[in-house]
C-alpha cells in the first residue's frame, strides 16, 4: 500500500535530515580535532533512519544496541566492569 505524503509533512522530513547530517559532521570534526571521543557516523544513510521513523507506528518502539544512545540516567561506567563492557555484570 502507497500513502501520499503532503509537503508540510517531506519538508519537516528534510529538514530532520538535514538536522541529523549537520550534527554527525560536527561530531566526526570534533572527533579529528581530539575535541571528542571516537564516534560512528553514518552520513548519507539519514534518508532510512527518517523514513523508518516517520513510517512506524505510534505502538512501535525505536531499540539500539549503541551504548552511546541510552539515556543518561541508564547509562553505566564502563571503567567499573570487565572489558569495558558498558552493562554491570548479571
Amino acid at each position: 500500500m502507497t500513502e501520499a505524503i503532503d509537503r508540510a509533512k517531506l519538508g519537516a522530513m528534510l529538514e530532520t535530515m538535514l538536522l541529523i547530517r549537520a550534527h554527525e559532521e560536527k561530531a566526526a570534526a570534533m572527533q579529528a580535532a581530539g575535541q571528542a571521543a571516537g564516534t560512528c557516523t553514518a552520513v548519507g544513510q539519514e534518508a532510512a533512519a527518517v523514513g523508518v521513523v516517520c513510517a512506524r507506528g505510534a505502538a512501535h518502539q525505536i531499540l539500539t544496541n549503541n551504548p552511546t544512545a541510552r539515556p543518561q540516567h541508564e547509562k553505566h561506567d564502563t571503567d567499573k566492569h570487565s572489558k569495558g563492557h558498558p552493562h554491570p555484570p548479571k
